[in-house]
């Protein structure tokens, strides 16, 4: 694992390399039982193991040299290690690992260090448990610039700012009392107080300081994160002071207390990056929800960085809405529920009824139907049976949990525990088959005895096989326990009689032994703060306690305390009726104090005018309701959706001018975007706070259109936001394409490029699966690279099957999953195709365009959108040709009809139908037996079944292939094809090409007379011909072309279809018949038809309405009527033809690099995954100090690696940022999220452009 490294931060030429010490030992008891079988280090975290976060993150600052220093558990962190890669010889650092068996405390291992003689210069002391996304530079710089002044500066500690009580309660961290000097840093006062106590009001600081500095600062926002910039000279203070055993109680405390030696110790403030150390359970739980919620970014499970090897192995994590991540090859059930901010790794089922939320799942677990999880954690092999329940708690590999159990928050089951049916674990419980020892607390976790879980276990040797062997080693170890008749040795009233686990209680000397102080260390939710301590200077009590109870709402997330803050500073000007001036000054010098932006201020205006719409929130303060209405509009009605608006439109003529003071760039006014749908969707800060901002759903559009009036977002900003929706909203593809090419035929590769072509487009609706069959019989060729969309990927596999062997290959491999697509397409290489109108997405802009451009369908919707009632499989073509069984005899030949393998189409019944079959799906090596079980077998196995075929062959349209009297279709005709050449349309007409979706082009039918391919061939040049504006060049080409075509889409949709003969243009235009309707022919007309040499006429003339110089716009004439009154256009004046881009040529090797299913060079790979890192750790903005829910606003940032930043600053995608067609997204994106915001409920139709705009 890794990302691309810096070199070494803060190194000038001549000095060393940065070298870092890594405690992979916490010297404490915080994480038993688990830590009796495994060390805390390897304890994954978010789905990867602690000391790769650290590690990742070192390598990641350009340090050189890591010593790893091990004491309990050694063993099983140098396997990781090793197996991981980081032991080998990497580019940019080197890991070296250090074991001391006898270590107790920090200071024996620096000690022992010292003793090494391991450090000659300055290094970084960091522990195993820290995540960080900081760059280094700025402090190493810092901390050197000192000691070249001061040899007496020992250490630079990094402490996090801004953080509050509500945030150290979440972490179940110590507060701090740090005194320093504001100038320069230096550390005066270092003061610890207990988790879970207030903070004193008052600090004893030493009177000589004042000596020696004009000021000092005391602070009680600070949080020290477990990194430390050292000076060399430390590890010998340690070797000569015995009694300095903690880093933070015993090294700083006795440094502080003897300053007449000269040694000082600095401070370095964190504001913006992220910081923190797994300290305790309930720092744990924190931790793993900021990693979700990206917060360590680039550090987050969807980078996939972390790691690309070891125990754990590869992993395939992809982030989905609401800060979910799935791995591959995992089984949700169709009822299943997955909440946000979870985690499903790869192999794990989720049954039907099953409720997941707020929780990470590691691989190969099981949750049976009926089960609930909530803010849990469970590792690998877990079995949650069927009606269980599991709140907040935190279950170990191979923990089963039996059926109706329930296991109560704050609890811990280590490896294999067993809880039996029924049972309830109450709150706070510890439960590991290691039996707890009188002595254990004086013992190391290596001495511990753990009789009845035995040596500690890696993750399961099954990782990749299925939950239920993950989890039987649990299963099989409490039956051997019971069958021996050591069933005593569990307590049944505990764990019940099917159950299997000692209780484990923390030793007095712990911090968590009382119920009180557990509570703070759990990995339950953390507890209400304690009250304030008296203050002889405080104001009124009552004041104080409304402020205090407002306060701690708001407190454990900085955004909602800033959104208050911008929120009341707003009202109360507005109540005291201050300028316009004034409360821009208030608001400034809020963003200054907070370190905030100019947007940041704008988001919550807004919010705050929407608010001033509706009745008052609960949490408003009385002094400012007077505000706000007294009731809120019923927008279920007209009447009420305009009374809200109108509202709305007051405030926006009174305060427009404030809002751009604060809206300094085009991202600005896309986060103003995105907060507005927050609030409307109450999301994020907003959820639960009462202010009924779903009450702007049904209006979201409109507030669009008044804000795009009163020029408060600008139009580039509403493109560039609607452009990036599909990135945040797009829904799964709902159909699986698999193309299966094989080398044995020149043609083949012809076919290939063909498809890649003119069928791959993104956005679709499809994913595309491209399998190279390759091997023996099929060795592999130097394909022609085609940058692939996002929506397509190439796979190699052996060929040893035929297509429907492939095809079930992928299905069990667990490479697709039948419950993702609703529709499946499997084509073959022996056909060209598709020959149809290449997909166009709808480009509905904010102007007269909205609504008249159609979307032109992809080629593979003609099939899927047959697949209904009983049609459960679909092709091009139907044939009733025989084949001869195994060689035999004319005889035997078959006349059941059959859809024809080259391309066919099956809906998720269709094919669950022919996995039940058994011999479809099967590799079958013998190509009569794939002939006869598989492509013949497919058909038979639907309508055996009771199921209906169907094609788009014009002569079998409606037959029910199911009656047998159908079935000599062909008249035992040997060419299916030469039944599709006799499908003319009338006397002399053309083919339908319909029926020639995909044809037939081998070596030998290419140089012979085929009719059917000649046509399609002329059709292949007719598409490029006519391809001017319908391809996705245009854009690059035409910065504006829909502004181009707008005078003759309005002129033309003016004259209406009143008299367009729509029979005379579907029959002329054979290869729109899919279009069903002639709504839907008429709006292809509008957008695209008339644009084309397609042939089209209308039945009488036009008599243009007065008041208008309709005669001023070019509106083509229609074919073959007389004394036509309209213009003729001559479309090469404002188009020219665009061919499509020419396929550059690949490397066969790169694609194979990136499947899954292959070995690639491991430091190719390693490179790789560096140099993404390296893109993507550019400064991230996010506000300070600490984490807070999750934001469409914070995942866009995020995602910010999709965006390039010119040299000229100006922001474009990746994948061309060119412009297109003014407003190309807006009414798709703003019908997207108001079809979310309502649920699909009370959405006006696609076509009406006033129901958006």
């Amino acid at each position: 694992m890794a990302p691309s490294r810096k070199a070494p931060l803060g190194v000038a030429p001549g000095e060393e390399a940065l070298v870092a010490v890594l405690l992979a030992d916490s010297f404490n008891q915080r994480f038993r039982p688990i830590t009796l079988e495994r060390p805390k280090v390897l304890l994954p975290l978010a789905g990867f193991p602690l000391i790769d976060y650290t590690l990742e993150w070192l390598a990641s600052n350009g340090v050189a040299e890591v010593y790893v220093f091990c004491c309990a558990h050694a063993e099983q962190v140098k396997e990781h290690l090793k197996a991981a890669g980081w032991l080998q010889e990497r580019a940019s650092i080197t890991v070296k690992v250090i074991v001391s068996t006898t270590c107790k405390s920090e200071g024996e291992a620096l000690r022992e260090i010292d003793v090494k003689d391991l450090v000659k210069t300055d290094f970084v002391l960091v522990t195993g448990d820290v995540v960080s996304n900081m760059d280094l530079g700025s402090a190493l710089r810092m901390h050197r610039g000192r000691r070249e002044k001061n040899k007496g500066a020992l250490m630079t500690m990094v402490m996090k700012a801004g953080t509050t009580p509500a945030q150290r309660r979440r972490l179940g961290d110590h507060s701090l009392i740090v005194a320093m000097d504001p100038q320069t840093k230096r550390l005066l006062h270092y003061e610890e107080v207990e988790a879970g106590k207030p903070l004193p009001n008052h600090a004893t600081i030493d009177a000589h300081f004042w000596g020696e500095t004009d000021s000092v600062e005391v602070r009680t926002d600070l949080a020290d994160t477990n990194i430390y910039i050292c000076a060399p000279e430390i590890t010998m203070l340690f070797s000569d002071n015995f009694d300095y055993q903690n880093v933070r109680k015993d090294f700083v405390s006795g440094v502080l207390s003897e300053e007449e030696l000269g040694q000082q110790l600095f401070v370095h403030e964190l504001h913006r990056d992220y910081a923190a150390s797994v300290l305790n359970f309930r720092s744990y739980d924190a931790i793993s929800r900021d990693v979700l919620q990206r917060w360590t970014f680039p550090f987050v499970p969807d980078t996939n960085l972390l790691p690309l090897g070891g125990l754990w192995g590869p992993s395939s994590y992809r982030l989905g809405r609401n800060f979910i991540y799935k791995e591959q090859s995992l089984k949700l059930g169709r009822e299943a529920r997955v909440g946000h901010s979870s985690s499903i790794g790869m192999g794990t089922v989720i049954e039907d009824g099953a409720q997941v939320a707020q929780s990470i799942i590691g691989r190969n677990c099981h949750i049976g139907k009926d089960a609930v999880v909530l803010g849990s954690y469970l590792l690998e092999g877990v079995r949650i049976h069927a009606g269980a329940q599991v709140s907040h708690s935190l279950l170990c590999d191979g923990v089963v949990v039996k059926e109706d159990a329930t296991v109560c928050p704050g609890s811990v089951l280590s490896f294999k525990v067993v809880v039996g049916q029924g049972q309830v674990i109450e709150q706070q419980t510890s439960l590991s088959l290691c039996r707890q020892l009188q002595q254990s607390a004086s013992l190391s976790d290596d001495e511990l005895e753990c009789a009845a879980a035995g040596t500690a276990s890696p993750p399961s040797e099954a990782a990749f096989g299925s939950s239920a062997e993950a989890a039987q080693p649990g299963l099989e170890q409490a039956a051997e326990a019971l069958s021996a008749g050591d069933g005593g040795h569990y307590d049944a009233t505990l764990v019940g009689p099917d159950g299997a686990g000692h209780r484990w209680q923390p030793h007095e000397a712990e911090p968590a032994a009382s119920a009180a102080a557990a509570a703070h260390f759990s990995i339950a939710p953390a507890p209400p703060g304690p009250p304030p301590p008296p203050d002889d200077f405080s104001d009124d009590d009552s004041t104080v306690a409304a402020a205090d109870e407002a306060q701690e709402a708001a407190v454990a997330d900085p955004e909602a305390s800033f959104k208050r803050e911008v929120s009341e500073t707003f009202l109360r000007c507005v109540r005291d009726g201050f300028e316009k001036k004034f409360l821009e000054t208030e608001l400034n010098s809020l963003k200054i104090a907070e370190h905030r932006d100019f947007a940041d201020c704008a988001r919550y205006i807004l919010t705050t005018l929407l608010t001033l719409c509706l009745p008052a929130p609960p949490r408003a303060k009385a002094e400012y309701r007077s505000l706000f209405p007294e009731t809120a509009p019923n927008t279920a009605t007209q009447a009420g959706k305009t009374e809200l608006l109108r509202r709305l439109q007051r405030l926006l003529n009174t305060w427009t001018e404030l809002l751009k003071q604060f809206l300094r760039s085009e991202d600005d006014q896309v986060d103003l975007l995105l907060t507005l749908e927050e609030f409307c969707g109450e999301e994020g800060v907003f959820e639960g706070t009462g202010e009924q901002g779903s009450l702007f759903s049904a209006v979201f559009a409109k507030v669009l259109q008044l804000l795009y009036d009163a020029e408060v977002v600008e139009e580039d900003a509403f493109i560039k936001w609607a452009e990036e929706k599909p990135k945040q909203e797009e829904a799964w593809p709902e159909t699986l394409v698999v193309y299966i090419f094989s080398n044995t035929d020149p043609e083949y590769l012809n076919n290939l490029n063909f498809f890649l072509k003119w069928g791959v487009r993104e956005g679709d609706g499809a994913y595309y699966i491209i399998v190279v069959q390759e091997g023996g019989k099929s060795p592999l060729v130097d394909l022609e690279e085609v940058i692939l969309p996002g929506n397509a990927r190439l796979l190699y596999h052996d060929n040893e099957c035929y297509d429907w062997g492939t095809l079930g290959w992928i299905m069990s491999a667990g490479i697709a999953d039948v419950d993702d697509y609703k529709h499946f397409v499997m084509i073959n290489s022996s056909v060209r195709g598709p020959y149809a109108a290449p997909f166009q997405p709808a480009k509905e802009g904010i102007k007269k365009m909205m609504g008249l451009q159609k979307e032109v369908p992809a080629w593979h919707k003609r099939l899927t959108e047959r697949l209904a009632g009983d049609v459960h499989m679909v092709g091009p073509t139907i044939s009733c040709e025989g084949t001869p069984r195994d060689g035999g005899p004319a005889a035997e030949w078959l006349s059941l009809p059959h859809v024809q393998s080259h391309a066919i189409a099956v809906d998720q019944e269709g094919l669950r139908t022919l996995q039940r079959d058994g011999n479809v799906l099967k590799c079958h090596s013998n190509h009569w037996d794939a002939k006869w079980y598989a492509e013949l077998g497919a058909s038979k196995a639907i309508l055996e079944a009771g199921h209906n075929l169907d094609s788009l062959m014009q002569r079998y349209e409606g037959v029910d292939w199911r009656d047998p009297t159908t079935w000599q279709c062909g008249g035992n005709r040997g060419d299916p094809f030469a039944e599709t050449a006799m499908a003319v349309g009338g006397a002399g007409g053309p083919l339908s090409l319909q029926e020639a979706l995909f044809v037939k082009a081998k070596e030998g039918t290419v140089q012979t007379s085929n009719s059917l391919l000649q046509m399609a061939e002329k059709y292949e040049r007719w598409m490029e011909e006519q391809s001017e504006g319908d391809n996705d060049v245009l854009a690059a080409m035409f910065p504006d072309p829909e502004e181009v075509r707008l005078p003759q889409v309005a002129a033309m949709q003016q004259r209406g279809p009143k008299c367009f003969d729509f029979a005379y243009y579907r029959s002329l235009n054979t290869d729109l018949q899919h279009y069903m309707t002639d709504d839907a022919l008429w709006g292809h007309f509008l957008s695209f038809g008339q644009f084309q040499r397609r042939p089209f006429r209308f039945t009488c003339d036009w008599d243009p309405p007065a008041g208008h110089d309709w005669a001023g716009y070019p509106i083509r004439a229609d074919a073959g009527l007389q004394g036509s009154t309209d213009k003729t256009l001559d479309p090469k004046k404002q188009y020219r033809a665009i061919r499509p881009v020419p396929l550059p040529k690949v490397d066969a090797d790169f694609y194979r690099a990136q499947q899954e299913d292959s070995a690639p060079d491991a430091q190719h790979l390693e490179s790789s995954a560096r140099r993404s890192l390296l893109q993507m750790k550019q400064p991230q903005p996010q506000p300070q100090p600490q984490p807070q829910p999750a934001s469409r606003r914070l995942l866009r940032q995020s995602q910010g690696e999709s965006q390039i930043r010119t040299p000229s600053g100006e922001s474009r995608g990746a994948a061309g940022g060119a412009k297109e067609g003014g407003m190309r997204r807006l009414g798709e994106a703003a019908a997207a999220v108001s079809r979310q915001l309502l649920g699909d409920k009370g959405l006006p139709g696609t076509g009406d452009a006033e129901a958006y705009l």
